[in-house]
């Protein structure tokens, strides 16, 4: 049976940014649950913690300015990126967001997230449409 090759180009979008930014308002809500009259070295340790989750955060949208994923997927549930070759053991399709669970050969899995405005209308509908297929065929057997 020949298996098609498809090959996508992703890079950060706005939708990502988004998700970043809720994900960090989420993080900063949590400091809320704490008593509000600490003692002076909780109350540093909560100061320290917040801008330890700040930091990280203005990393990772600093790091998405860059960021960039280039990726072949096959007819068979196969992925090939730079990290070599891996399987899409499950794929969620939404409108918005295509969410990946990728097993490594090492046996490792890891989520990626595709957002729809990383790629234009048809390539992101052609993603979906496969991902749809490759779940199916999962089922099956």
């Amino acid at each position: 049976m020949d298996v098609r090759r498809h090959n996508f180009s992703v890079s950060s979008s706005k939708d990502q940014y988004f998700a970043v930014v809720i994900l960090w308002t989420l993080f900063l809500t949590s400091f809320l649950a704490w008593p509000t009259n600490l003692f002076l070295p909780f109350f540093a340790l909560q100061l320290l913690m917040a801008a330890a989750v700040s930091g990280f955060f203005i990393h990772t949208l600093w790091r998405l300015k860059t960021w960039c994923w280039q990726f072949g997927l096959f007819d068979n549930g196969d992925l090939d990126d730079s990290e070599g070759r891996h399987r899409v053991q499950r794929a969620w399709v939404l409108p918005l967001v295509c969410i990946l669970l990728i097993k490594k050969e090492s046996g490792q899995g890891r989520l990626r997230f595709v957002f729809a405005d990383m790629l234009d209308d048809g390539p992101y509908r052609d993603l979906c449409r496969l991902l749809l297929f490759i779940n199916a065929r999962a089922l099956k057997s």
